[in-house]
């Protein structure tokens, strides 16, 4: 006799398996690489927003109105800061804006000391998180400032060059004297914050919050001394996790091009196993962004981003209505055009679209279908758990994990399936069953002839003690879970 497919409560025991299927991770090899910086957190305080407001002329506090309607590019003056932050807190979404020295100069003057000093950068951020899991996790960051290194200090190791030959050292004793501190401040905003300027109230729908970042200043890549063990550190990896590519900037990005998809392809030559997956971070420099993900889509298997990143990079790829559609109207079908659009034209094997509340996977049909579901699944619950938890480990995983899928996760499975689906059965000219649309709000894959989707309805928190790094959370702990 057929099980009885209960999508929902099939969801909620897929939580509770991957859960305790998570110490597999233990002793699955990865290392993580380039981006990690020092977070400067802030709480935003809004007395202190309302009153840097307040000291603008009318002429500027209509500018920064006007300005906060719309997506802000670069931070230069207080107007632009204001309205940035404005624009975060009223659509509820997280966002990296550069901003110029003397802007952040003026954060510092106006808000104040950070409320705490942070570990931050995806690279960083996944190394540690997946080695307080259990993993055989390194990093290897582009910059590592002894204040960096101080933060990293008994969390993981570094591969490095010690007398001619490959160790993974002490984050101290791979400190370099002559490494700046990279930094970001991060503006942490709670739901139900109501910014009220003049007669416009603004008020925040969830938790988030506006990354203001430093002009990136360093090369994403291996230095010279340690490229010659490249394949060595290849054959001890399953997993390399690459971020920070948009540190390139016109000037220089050929020439250190060349260097990154050059140690990339060492890598893969010396382990034909391992598997790359780049986590994308919009580019300080829109005009790089194409060229380089075309070359390094070359060499990676996989890419995790967020639907605001998404829509980045469609517009600069050139699917202006699929980044216009998912604008609009964010939804699991949007993700999903704009997903496979991205996934064909970068020839690549994955890609993880990270939202609140649901994932959407585009893979190639060679690819596991289950075992990514299963991945990006966990992925969620890690990240909620991090999230309300503050930290997480096997520890926390073996306590009674009581998670249930949102319920606006599980619209959008509905979304798709009312959607995506109806679209294939007029484009195939016959109907679809019943059972096979109850099979996938229950499994989530849907199958096309080129590609393979999947939507995850994921768990959402409350009360949350941290937004810092939650796509991060998922992606590095979805792409290791899936692969472990």
């Amino acid at each position: 006799m057929l099980r009885e497919i209960q999508p929902r409560s099939d969801w909620n025991l897929r939580i509770i398996h991957t859960v305790q299927a998570a110490k597999k991770l233990k002793k699955f090899r990865v290392l993580s690489a380039f981006n990690a910086v020092t977070d400067y957190i802030k709480h935003v305080d809004v007395a202190k927003v309302q009153a840097a407001f307040s000291k603008l002329d009318a002429t500027h506090q209509t500018k920064a109105l006007e300005k906060s309607q719309v997506d802000v590019k670069h931070l230069d003056t207080p107007v632009d800061f204001l309205a940035a932050l404005a624009h975060a807190m009223r659509i509820g979404k997280a966002s990296r804006i550069v901003a110029s020295p003397t802007l952040l100069k003026w954060l510092e003057d106006t808000f104040g000391e950070p409320s705490e000093r942070r570990l931050g950068g995806q690279a960083a951020l996944m190394a540690v998180q997946l080695k307080q899991l259990g993993a055989d996790a390194s990093l290897y960051p582009a910059f590592l400032s002894v204040d960096q290194a101080k933060l990293l200090e008994g969390h993981v190791k570094i591969p490095s060059p010690v007398k001619k030959k490959l160790a993974f050292i002490n984050p101290l004793k791979a400190a370099r004297a002559e490494d700046a501190t990279n930094a970001s401040w991060i503006f942490e905003f709670k739901h139900g914050q109501v910014l009220q300027w003049g007669t416009e109230r603004i008020e925040t729908p969830r938790d988030n919050r506006l990354i203001v970042s430093y002009p990136a200043a360093y090369v994403p890549a291996f230095r010279p001394d340690i490229e010659p063990m490249l394949p060595a550190l290849a054959k001890q990896l399953d997993l390399l996790i690459v971020s920070g590519y948009h540190a390139l900037h016109q000037k220089t990005y050929k020439e250190h091009l060349k260097t990154i998809t050059r140690q990339l392809q060492k890598m893969k030559s010396a382990n034909k196993n391992l598997y790359i997956h780049y986590e994308f971070v919009p580019f300080d420099e829109e005009a790089v962004e194409k060229e380089v993900l075309s070359q390094v889509s070359k060499y990676v298997d996989s890419m995790g981003l967020n639907e605001v990143e998404l829509v980045g990079a469609l517009d600069n790829l050139g699917y202006k209505k699929q980044a216009g559609d998912i604008e609009k109207h964010e939804s699991a079908e949007s993700l999903y055009y704009g997903g496979v659009c991205l996934l064909q034209k970068l020839g690549i094997q994955r890609i993880h679209i990270h939202s609140l509340g649901y994932n959407v996977l585009i893979l190639n049909p060679k690819q596991n279908a289950e075992a990514a579901r299963d991945g990006a699944v966990f992925g969620a619950v890690a990240a909620t758990l991090k999230s309300v938890k503050g930290k997480l480990d096997q520890k926390i995983l073996a306590e009674n994990v009581d998670l249930k899928i949102s319920e606006a996760g599980y619209n959008q499975l509905g979304v798709f399936e009312s959607s995506v689906w109806d679209s294939m059965q007029k484009r195939k000219r016959k109907p679809i069953s019943s059972l096979l649309r109850k099979q996938f709000m229950s499994a989530g894959i849907f199958e096309d002839k080129d590609h393979v989707a999947i939507v995850i309805p994921a768990p959402v928190a409350t009360g949350l003690k941290t937004t810092v790094g939650l796509g991060d959370v998922v992606s590095g702990c979805a792409v290791a879970y899936e692969l472990a």
